[in-house]
This record gives structure tokens, C-alpha cells and sequence, in this order.
């Protein structure tokens, strides 16, 4: 048997380029030990994972040209034909066996349901999501992904509750999470120093302590409630450094393209109001991620919205630093086993208060070090998904009867 992981039309399959779904992908297929029953199908590639079957596909890229009135969910059904009909060869190659994955993109693995129209025994297909595409979605395209999918598999129960409590359909669900690599995200002793690679100075401030955030910059974000928290403290003759590292995710939304005009007007306004105490990275790897968190004294995630999982907090967990998050979402659930100290969401009062907190000599910083590293260990390192993910491999239906669903 083997599996063939699709990743979003916007998403390489690349250590540096690559989002939460092909770092997903490398880790847990690496743990498993089934890099050699795994094809991965992307849009664009290196050889940074070491993966031996990578079928690069750029005609992926062309649903992201669709216009833009076509990517609205109710015509959903337009983009799964046009899928279904760009990788028909590629269902055409397939073993009666093999399992299809894929990530974050409903109406592709209807398409891979539709493209097997007519085949006597249809592979069964997986849809694994990252976000709330599905709860934003249109009915009709939710109950057909109910009805046709072998399992909906989502990171966090809030995401997969946020589903269900919306249409209340029947799915074959399974919760795996994300997770890190920790051969790059671990423990070390706090260095003063600037992170190796930073693009500005925050001046001859070197010695206070760093707060860190890494994650995609849009308003709902909420980095804009994290630097009026800065300021708070300063007010409070609190000294600190803020290092946020613009950290797209291609495999996200739909609208990437969309997404990062809208990143780089909110990080124009951040700039604007920034002070010299805080700096700016483009994100360039896991590993600038890695150094920045081993030289945090705080990750903070203040995140607006109904953030799915997060995955800044997991790295974090992993490299022993506590973290002040958004109680929103599915954030309590990661920390549900410790790591982290939750905060209303927009409230940079309480995000101040939360920070200062760490920073004092309470020990309570040491505590949530300990507890988020266990929690990551037991949890949310890739052996421990690696495990989950070969369960569900093994109680799929492979070779299912066909449903003889055509294009609608």
C-alpha cells in the first residue's frame, strides 16, 4: 500500500518554502518509517526533506489563477471539476491499494472522489484539515465531503466540534495533531544575544529579555495587542525585546495570494507603530524559528480569532519557553496538559499582566517549562503522531466499492 499526500495548490514540499502540512507530512511519514510507501504531489519541491518519491505537479498552481469570484465556496463544485480533471492521469497510476491524502482542500479530495468515476473499486480518500474551511463552507459541499470521505481527520476536537455543531452531519473523523521537530526544537539556556540572522537592530538594547512571535501576519493576529502590551510594560519599567517573524502559511486558505497583500499592509501599520525595541524577520526556515525560540524568554500568541491549533505554540512546548496565548479556539486544548498561561483575547492589559508574570521570579516560568515540554513530548512529538497516523492508515477501507458518484 501506499499513500499518496497531496498538498495544498500553494504549498512546496520544502523544509524552507514548505507550511504546518509538509512539515506535518516530512516529520510523521519520517517517524513512521514509511518513506518508501509514501508519494507526496505538490505544486513545487526540493530535495530539503530527503524525500525519495516527490511528484512535483506545477499545474497544481493553476487553481490559484482562477479569478477570485470562483474561489467564493459556493461554487466549490467548479473547483473540485477543474481539480478532478487537472489530476485524472494522476488517479489513473494508482494501485487498488493506495490511500489519497489530502491536506486542506476540500474540494480536491472531492475531485479525487469524482475522477474515480466508473472504476470498479475506488481508493479510499482521506481530507485532512487545518483550519474552518469546512464550518464556512456550503452545505452541500459538507455533506458530500461527509458522505465520501474515509475519514475527516482535523488537529484539534474544537475544529472538529466546530464542524459538527454547525451541520450536525455524520463524518468518520479522527484527531491528529500537529507537531515539531524536535532535532531542532529543544531546550537550551537564554542568550542574550540577537537571533542569528535578524534583519534590524533593535539598538543597544541586548540585555532584556525576548519575547517572541512566529506565525502569519494578518489583523487577526492580534500582534498589534502584543506591542500595545510592550508598551504597558515599559510603562511599568519593564525592559524587554520583541522579535515577530512574518511566518506565511501556503497551505492555509484558499486565497494565499489574498492573505499576503493583506500581511504586508498589517505589517506596514505594525512597523509604523513599533518602537526600537522591536524587530522584523521574513521567515526563512524552521531553523530561524528554532533559534529565535531557544533565545525567548516568552513565545506570545495573542491571536484574535478562533485560532485551530497554532503551531508557534507546539515549537514552543518543544523548546522548553512558556508561552502566553489567546484563550480562544483550540489553544486551551493544547495546553489542556500545561505549557502556557491563556489570556482573553484583545486584551493587552491582561497580556501584559501575563508576561510580567513570567518574567518575574516566580516560578512559575520553570514550571510551565517543565510542564509544556512533557506535554510536547507526550503529545506533540512526531513519534507520538507517527503512531496515530500508521492506526488510522491500517482501519481505512482500502478498495472500497465504488459509490459511482460522477461530476455533478
Amino acid at each position: 500500500m501506499a499513500a499518496y499526500h497531496i498538498l495544498a495548490d500553494s504549498e512546496p514540499f520544502s523544509r524552507s518554502k514548505g507550511g504546518a502540512s509538509a512539515q506535518w507530512v516530512a516529520g510523521v511519514v519520517a517517524a513512521a518509517g514509511l518513506q518508501e510507501e509514501t508519494i507526496v504531489v505538490c505544486p513545487e519541491a526540493d530535495d530539503s526533506w530527503g524525500f525519495p518519491y516527490v511528484w512535483v505537479a506545477p499545474e497544481m498552481g493553476k487553481i490559484s489563477l482562477l479569478p477570485r469570484p470562483l474561489q467564493h465556496p459556493v461554487l466549490w463544485r467548479r473547483r473540485a471539476r477543474f481539480y478532478a480533471r487537472l489530476l485524472r492521469g494522476f488517479v489513473a497510476r494508482l494501485n487498488p491499494q493506495d490511500v489519497i491524502y489530502v491536506h486542506n482542500r476540500p474540494e480536491m479530495a472531492m475531485a479525487m472522489v469524482w475522477a474515480q468515476h466508473g472504476r470498479v473499486q475506488q481508493n479510499p480518500v482521506v481530507l485532512a484539515m487545518n483550519d474552518a474551511q469546512l464550518a464556512n463552507a456550503t452545505r452541500p459541499m459538507v455533506r458530500h465531503v461527509a458522505g465520501r470521505m474515509a475519514r475527516v481527520v482535523f488537529p484539534t476536537e474544537f475544529l472538529q466540534h466546530q464542524t459538527f455543531d454547525k451541520w450536525r452531519l455524520h463524518m468518520r473523523t479522527a484527531i491528529l495533531p500537529f507537531g515539531a521537530d524536535d532535532s531542532y526544537f529543544y531546550p537550551s539556556s537564554p542568550q542574550p544575544a540577537l537571533p542569528s540572522g535578524s534583519s534590524e537592530s533593535p539598538g543597544d538594547i541586548n540585555n532584556d529579555p525576548l519575547i517572541v512571535y512566529a506565525g502569519p501576519l494578518r489583523p487577526q493576529s492580534g500582534v498589534h495587542v502584543l506591542l500595545n502590551a510592550v508598551r504597558l510594560l515599559a510603562g511599568r519599567g519593564i525592559g524587554v525585546r520583541v522579535l515577530i517573524i512574518d511566518r506565511p502559511d501556503p497551505g492555509g486558505a484558499p486565497d494565499f495570494a489574498a492573505g499576503r497583500a493583506e500581511s504586508e499592509e498589517y505589517l506596514q501599520k505594525l512597523r509604523a507603530a513599533a518602537r526600537e525595541n522591536v524587530w522584523f524577520d521574513s521567515y526563512v526556515g524552521v531553523e530561524q524559528v528554532a533559534s529565535a525560540m531557544q533565545l525567548a524568554a516568552v513565545v506570545c500568541f495573542p491571536s484574535l480569532e478562533d485560532e485551530a491549533f497554532g503551531l508557534a505554540n507546539i515549537e514552543a512546548m518543544a523548546s522548553g519557553v512558556p508561552v502566553v496565548a489567546s484563550c480562544v479556539g483550540g489553544i486551551p486544548e493544547v495546553f489542556s496538559e500545561g505549557g502556557a498561561l491563556l489570556v482573553p483575547a484583545a486584551d493587552p492589559i491582561a497580556l501584559a499582566n501575563a508576561i510580567e508574570r513570567l518574567l518575574g521570579k516566580t516560578g512559575i516560568a520553570r514550571l510551565l517549562r517543565r510542564e509544556g515540554r512533557e506535554n510536547f513530548l507526550r503529545n506533540y512529538a512526531w513519534p507520538a503522531i507517527a503512531a496515530r497516523y500508521v492506526d488510522l492508515l491500517a482501519a481505512l477501507p482500502v478498495g472500497m466499492a465504488t459509490q459511482r458518484q460522477a461530476l455533478p
